[in-house]
Order: structure tokens, then C-alpha cells, then sequence
């Protein structure tokens, strides 16, 4: 349950942060994608110690959070504003329903996340308890690319020029996989905790 809130909230929370777009160097990405891959690296967790079937739960639980919350921002965003023009246009700037943008969000994170689930379950029975590292990383990576890519190409392919979005896309992958990397100490470790009141629990 614990995971499950922290799961969603980070994707919420991503999805909003989104919005802004930094540059680092030559590298420009949106802010969510620094916390993004927090919400996959849980859900390689969850798959591992708990199953796929509750992994996917959690996802259809995450995927039902982010249409609820599009829907009222669209809501919120028709109802009457007050007299003050410009909050209501800054409202519609930063939090504005853009429907293809929203559509990419929500087809991309199903296909990741259900590649991601895919992926550690097949890992899990090839390899069984062996090389976690590996399988959490690879897991998590493997959902992320595919998450990546189908949501630049829905939300941005005719918008730019092709060479752009692949530098998009790349940028974009790049950041996660490493954030992917730099916390797998952290993964393992919660993976090996979690596993171990589990088994507690059951005994």
C-alpha cells in the first residue's frame, strides 16, 4: 500500500512537473524526468517480491489517478475565472488540457509499465533469484524506452523536425536510464528489505 501511494504520487507529481522545461549543458528535457523513472524502479520492485498481478494493479491504479486528474484540471479549467484575465490564461499556460499530450502520457505509461511488469517476470524465471541488479535495471529500462519513445511520437512527431525528436528521445532516455543506474544501490537494498518482511510475514 505503501508503494502503491508512492508510486502514484510520484506520477502525479511528474506528469504536472512536466510542464516546465529546463536546460542543463546541451541537454534539454522536462523536470518530471528527473523523478519519473522512481515510478517504474517501484514498480520492478513490486513485480518482483509481490508479482506481476499486483504490479499491474498498482499501474491501473496509477493510470486511473492521471485520467481523474486531467479530467478536473479540464473541468477547472472551463469553470468561470474571476476577474483577473491573466491568472486564468496563466492557468491554461502551465496547467491547460492539451488532449494529444495527455493521450501520449496515458498510452505511453501503459505500454512501459506493462513491458516493465512483462519484462521482470520473464527475468525472474530465467534467471530466478540471480543477478537482481541486472533485472531491475534492465526491467525498468526496457518499460522506460518504450514509454519514451511512444510518447514523443504521439505528442510531438509533425510538431518538429525529425532530427529533433530523435535528440528528444535520446535526452530524455539517457536521463532516466542513469537516474535508473544511480539508484539501483537503493533498489536493491529495498528490494532484499521488503522480501525480507514478506517472508517474516509469512512464517
Amino acid at each position: 500500500m505503501v508503494l502503491t501511494g508512492v508510486s502514484v504520487m510520484l506520477l502525479i507529481v511528474s506528469n504536472l512537473a512536466s510542464v516546465k522545461i529546463t536546460k542543463i549543458g546541451p541537454a534539454v528535457f522536462d523536470t518530471g524526468t528527473l523523478i519519473f523513472p522512481l515510478v517504474y524502479i517501484i514498480t520492478s520492485i513490486i513485480s518482483e517480491i509481490y508479482g506481476s498481478k499486483t504490479a499491474r494493479t498498482m499501474v491501473w491504479i496509477g493510470f486511473g489517478c492521471l485520467v481523474f486528474m486531467s479530467l478536473f484540471l479540464l473541468l477547472v479549467q472551463y469553470l468561470p475565472a474571476d476577474i483577473d484575465a491573466h491568472r486564468q490564461q496563466a492557468y491554461g499556460q502551465i496547467l491547460g488540457f492539451v488532449p494529444r499530450l495527455v493521450i501520449a502520457s496515458l498510452i505511453a505509461y501503459l505500454l512501459g509499465e506493462f513491458l516493465n511488469i512483462w519484462v521482470v517476470d520473464r527475468l525472474r524465471h530465467r534467471l530466478g533469484a540471480r543477478d537482481l541488479w541486472s533485472r531491475l535495471v534492465s526491467s525498468s529500462g526496457i518499460g522506460e524506452l518504450l514509454d519514451t519513445v511512444t510518447f514523443s511520437v504521439i505528442a510531438f512527431v509533425g510538431t518538429m523536425p525529425g532530427k529533433t525528436l530523435l535528440q528528444l528521445i535520446a535526452t530524455v532516455y539517457i536521463i532516466k536510464l542513469v537516474v535508473d543506474v544511480l539508484l539501483s544501490p537503493l533498489s536493491i537494498r529495498l528490494t532484499h528489505w521488503l522480501r525480507a518482511l514478506k517472508d517474516e510475514a509469512v512464517i
